[in-house]
Formats: C-alpha cells, structure tokens, sequence
C-alpha cells in the first residue's frame, strides 16, 4: 500500500511485471466496454494490499471500511485506497484481453499469471538434489467446469494443481488439471498424464541447471517403467510407489503367494541395463510396490 498505510512486501513474486499484467489488461476491458482505461500501477498495489487485509479484518459488507462510524472503517484501508477507485478496479480486474482467450484452455483468462508466477517460482528456489511431484488442492466452492470434488482429502472442494516443490515444500512450478483439455506437452503425450506431469516438472528445474544429479519423488499416480526409463536417459533419479497394474512383466512373486508371507517381507528385482531400475515390493498392512532408478550394490538382483 502507499507510504501513509501498510507496506506491501511481496516481492519478488508480486513484482512490476505483475502489476503490469494487471494494469495492462484491466484498462483494455474498462475501454473495450466504454469506461475510462486510467488504473495506474500505484493503485493496483494498494487494491493488493486492501484484499490481503479483507482476508483477515471482515466485515459483513464491503462498503464498512470506507465508513466514518466509531464502530465501522478502517484507515489502512480508506487512506491507501478510496472505495469509488477500488470499486472500478474490481468492476474491470482483468489478467488477459477476452478478444484472444483459448478455447480450449478453461484458465486462459489467467494464462498469463500462471506462466509469469511459474518464471518467477524457477527463479529463486535453493540447489537442491531432492524434489516431489504432487497434487494440490486449491479450496473453491463456487462454479467453474475444473472444479473438483476429491473424497477423504482435507479440502475436498476445489481446484486441482499439479506442482512440484523442493523437499522443504517450496514451489517450484505448478500446472491446473483442467480435466481432459490439461495441457500436456504432446511429445509426453503417449506415457500418459501421471508421466507427462513428472516430465514437464523436470524440464522447469533442468532449464535452471542441466547437469544437477536431481531426485524425483512421486506417488503411485505418477510412477511408471517408462518415466522412470525416460528420467534415467537424462540423468535424473526417480523414486516413486507402483500400481501393480503397471508392473508389466517383471517377474516378481504373485500378489497372492506374496500375501501369506509374514509381515514385513519383501521381494525385489533389479533390471541389469543402462537404466538400473530396482523395483521392490513389501508386504506391511497390504502389499505396496515401489520404483527407483538405482544401483543395489552387494547384493544379487534375484536375491529375495
């Protein structure tokens, strides 16, 4: 906010160029429907600041913080932002010009953000050799064709994003799952959206550095031979549990036999090849299958 009111420190996500995007394409829709195009940045920045504050200073109507009553208004926000301005920002808040929106992209409308937050997200994140690919559930109870209803997850309501963080939780990219028009890169197409997901994440932070000895983590959504076999051509290392109907023909004991066994047996095999994917199953409460791209040292691949 401005320099009577609250400092906005959002930097270096909420930058310029951000402030920029929002200016840009709010005063193409103000003038594409007759209204004045004059949002300047220095506002943008104080309507940031005063919905920041919504979220944790409410009222029941928008209108209070700009009262003058002993017991309504509130000056942070009245002294960066009067309510006529806010209100024509809200009125025309736009983040792509409507005349060149993707059909079949159902964010197109905040394309724009998204690929600039992802720029800004592979900018700053810390060296490290460990990542995780996962989804992430963005609570929205409100209409939209890519919203989900996911049962049993704590926030059961909303959108679903695929993101990939460093192993302290910072993200480092993020995809919305809009469904069967999710855009995947389509040379990733034929190994199928889990794989796909996993691939576009490594091609983010390998742009940072190529060479680095990087480590995959995923879950059993993800996790397949082929990405681990891709992952391993480009020098990367994937860690990951397995739907057993994506063990294809490693010859592993069957699921059957294998359940009769005790508690806290396992069995493995490794493939011998240029990829050394070792794939190890356990028996705990149930079965669980697990992937890596690794070298099982002193031991024989057909040891059980």
């Amino acid at each position: 906010m401005d320099e009577g009111g609250l400092q906005l420190n959002t930097r270096p996500f909420i930058d310029d160029e951000i402030i920029g995007l929002v200016v840009k394409y709010s005063n193409i829709y103000a003038i594409q429907h007759n209204r004045r195009g004059d949002i300047h940045s220095s506002e943008i920045k104080c309507f940031i600041g005063v919905l920041l504050l919504f979220g944790y200073n409410s009222f029941p109507r928008r209108s209070m913080y700009w009262e003058n009553n002993s017991d309504a208004g509130n000056k942070l926000v009245y002294s960066a932002l009067s309510r006529d301005p806010f209100s024509f920002i809200m009125q025309n808040l736009h983040l792509n010009d409507n005349n060149n929106l993707e059909n079949t992209d159902k964010f197109s409308k905040l394309r724009p953000l998204f690929s600039t937050l992802n720029e800004k997200c592979q900018s700053f994140p810390p060296l490290e050799d460990c990542h995780s690919v996962d989804e992430l559930m963005v609570p929205y109870y409100g209409g939209h064709g890519s919203k989900q209803f996911i049962r049993g997850k704590p926030i059961r309501w909303g959108y679903k994003v695929w993101v990939g963080t460093t192993k302290k939780g910072y993200i480092e990219w993020f995809q919305p799952y809009q469904g069967s028009t999710t855009i995947i890169s389509e040379k990733y197409r034929p190994l199928g959206l889990g794989a796909s997901v996993v691939l576009q994440f490594a091609d983010a932070i390998q742009s940072q550095c190529e060479k680095a000895p990087f480590h995959i983590f995923c879950d059993n959504f993800f996790t397949s031979l082929p990405l681990l076999a891709e992952l391993t051509s480009r020098g990367l290392k994937c860690t990951g549990t397995l739907r057993e109907n994506r063990l294809s023909d490693c010859p592993l004991e069957k699921s059957s036999m294998f359940k009769k066994t005790s508690r806290g047996s396992f069995d493995y095999l490794l493939e011998e090849n240029q990829n050394n994917i070792n794939c190890l199953m356990v028996f705990e409460m149930k079965i669980v299958f697990t992937l890596k791209s690794c070298v099982l040292k002193g031991k024989n691949p057909s040891d059980r």
